[in-house]
């Protein structure tokens, strides 16, 4: 009898731990997307600014991503963008 309270006790205990690693708030931090969502399958650069839009460097132009849509921003001559800088 005495085995099984200290098995329950110790049970308890680590559920009780479990659920303080769950984050209940602001799921999902991390988004993947899938290449077809964004319209390029090769990234070269990434960078975010101050208010959270991120470009994203891609072969013939820059991606911008500003939290709902993605917007392309051609370059002449359809060069690859290598680097970029905020």
């Amino acid at each position: 009898m005495k085995r099984i309270q200290i098995f329950l006790l110790l049970f308890l205990l680590s559920f009780n731990f479990t659920f303080g690693q769950i984050n209940r708030n602001g799921l999902p931090f991390i988004k993947n997307f899938e290449p077809g969502e964004i319209g390029s399958d090769q990234n070269w650069a990434v960078v975010q600014d101050q208010r959270g839009v991120i470009y994203d460097g891609i072969n013939g132009g820059v991606l911008v991503y500003d939290g709902v849509e993605w917007n392309k921003i051609p370059i002449p001559n359809q060069s690859d963008v290598r680097s970029l800088m905020v």
